[in-house]
């Protein structure tokens, strides 16, 4: 049995999902890892850094819960080679007032956490206000901009923890075997 970290699995279904691409099976650019797993691990890092309970139930409105009882949103993403500006879609109750904190995870494409960006609802709602569910994010002046507090730093030492550790989600050790695989 082989174990893999949380980063290789990442990294096997990228490439699991470009062999499919490449031999005609899928069409779309689209995959699980993009749409769904950097989501939730986006949301994990989050909890782990900042000491937030992650809700266990999907809601509409906020992903983590901290202590105070502050709620937080939290969105992924990653980041394609060449790309300077990148659009993260945030939920249909953006401008509802379900979340307190707003986090955003921009992940390279070997999945090492590239910027990290927190702010409030109120400048959350300010930057989607004229665009309305999308807002395009230059990389470079972001964390720049006013309210935008940028967390990269810690956001990427808690997934370097993940990795050193080889932790999964939940906390177990992740382990392939020669027949199965996640």
């Amino acid at each position: 049995m082989t174990k893999k970290s949380i980063k290789d699995l990442l990294l096997l279904e990228k490439a699991v999902m470009q062999a499919l691409k490449d031999k005609g099976v899928i069409k779309t650019n689209n995959n699980l890892c993009e749409n769904l797993v950097v989501g939730d691990l986006s949301e994990k890092l989050f909890a782990e850094t900042y000491n937030l309970s992650l809700e266990t139930k999907p809601n509409s409105g906020y992903d983590c819960l901290s202590p105070d009882g502050t709620r937080y949103q939290v969105k992924g993403k990653i980041c394609h080679k060449d790309q300077n500006t990148i659009r993260f879609v945030a939920g249909e109750n953006l401008h509802s007032d379900r979340f307190d904190r707003l986090g955003l995870v921009l992940f390279d494409e070997n999945f090492d956490v590239l910027k990290a960006w927190v702010m409030s609802s109120d400048v959350a709602k300010k930057l989607f206000a004229h665009s309305g569910r999308v807002v395009s994010v230059d990389i470079d002046t972001f964390g720049q901009m006013p309210g935008v507090e940028d967390v990269t730093v810690q956001i990427a030492q808690t997934w370097a923890n993940f990795s050193k550790n080889e932790t999964l989600l939940g906390g177990e050790k992740c382990i392939l075997s020669e027949n199965s695989c996640l």
